[in-house]
Parts: C-alpha cells; sequence; structure tokens
C-alpha cells in the first residue's frame, strides 16, 4: 500500500496528471463546482425558475441567486473581514444577488470564479494551514478547513439542490453523472 501511495503522489503518475498542492486542491474543487452549476443552468427550460417543490424552500430562480456568491462570500470575509464587518459583508452580498436573473447568471458566476482567484491570489499555504478563522456559526477553523466547510460544501450542496428541483420539476430525463460531472460550456 505505502508503495501505491508513494507512486500517486510522485512526479511520474499517470493517474493524477498535476500535483497540487492545499492551494490548487481548494481552487480546483471550487472551480469544479462552479462549472457543473453552470452546465446545469443550460439545461433548464425557459420557464421553470419560480418552481419549488413547496413553500418555504427557495425556487430554482433563488437558489440560482445563492448560487453567485455562496462560494466567494466566506473567502472575501476571511481574507478581507472582521467579525465586525462579517454580517455587514454577507448582507451585501445577498442583496446584490437579487440582481442576478437567468439572463445574467453565467456571467454572475464566471465574475465569482474571478473574484475568488483574486482573492486567494493573497492567500498561501500557511495561511490556508495557520490563519485561524470565525465561520458563520461562530467556530473557529484554520483559513483552509473553514473554505472547505463553507465555499466547497455550500456549492455542492446547493448545486444538488438545484440538481433535484429540476429533476422534479423540469427535466425528469437528468441522470446522476448530470451532478457530478465538469462539461465545458461554449
Amino acid at each position: 500500500m505505502t508503495r501505491f501511495l508513494n507512486y500517486i503522489l510522485s512526479e511520474n503518475c499517470l493517474f493524477l496528471n498535476i500535483r497540487m498542492d492545499f492551494k490548487a486542491t481548494i481552487l480546483t474543487a471550487i472551480e469544479r463546482e462552479i462549472n457543473v452549476c453552470k452546465r446545469l443552468f443550460t439545461l433548464l427550460p425557459a420557464g421553470s425558475y419560480d418552481y419549488k417543490p413547496f413553500e418555504n424552500t427557495r425556487s430554482i430562480l433563488e437558489l440560482l441567486q445563492y448560487l453567485s456568491w455562496v462560494a466567494v462570500s466566506p473567502i472575501d470575509f476571511y481574507v478581507n473581514g472582521t467579525l465586525e464587518t462579517q454580517i455587514e459583508m454577507y448582507s451585501k452580498y445577498s442583496k446584490d444577488s437579487g440582481k442576478v436573473t437567468p439572463e445574467n447568471f453565467l456571467q454572475k458566476m464566471d465574475e465569482q470564479w474571478v473574484k475568488i482567484q483574486s482573492l486567494m491570489e493573497k492567500v498561501d499555504i500557511k495561511m490556508l494551514e495557520e490563519k485561524i478563522v470565525m465561520v458563520p456559526w461562530r467556530e473557529e477553523f484554520p483559513m483552509g478547513m473553514a473554505i472547505t466547510e463553507t465555499s466547497i460544501k455550500w456549492l455542492t450542496g446547493y448545486k444538488m439542490q438545484l440538481f433535484l428541483f429540476m429533476k422534479m420539476s423540469s427535466n425528469p430525463g437528468l441522470h446522476t453523472g448530470d451532478c457530478w460531472i465538469t462539461t465545458d460550456i461554449e
């Protein structure tokens, strides 16, 4: 087993064509989730944006709006915020998401990705491993784990909710792979 693990982590591994550090792993995971969200959006028929399976849940449009900022807002806070500015920062993102429409969703997802990359340029491996940040539910984590617990998990969770709402409402032909496979969008 050790020999296998050493091979997987080696420069010669054909299974992994690149070796990634923690920062690259985080960025790759976020980019993949954003791309799958964008792909799912392209499978939404017009007229399905108001669907919600029952009251007290988000509609498909509200999910799209939330997905447009859910990954960048915690990273922005961890890099630039303080406990005193946390609510204000999240409130601004939430308010701005009301401007997200089906017509500009793909653009807003691209803008989110560009901002994440810009924020992460200010972050090094040491910060990811050692800088302690406060997540929204007031628990402290090293920044890298906090990004995993918020940005990545939230993107993944709400992407899955979008997939399920789409499957229930307008596209029963979706397959499980549609929720996980990254497809280039032209």
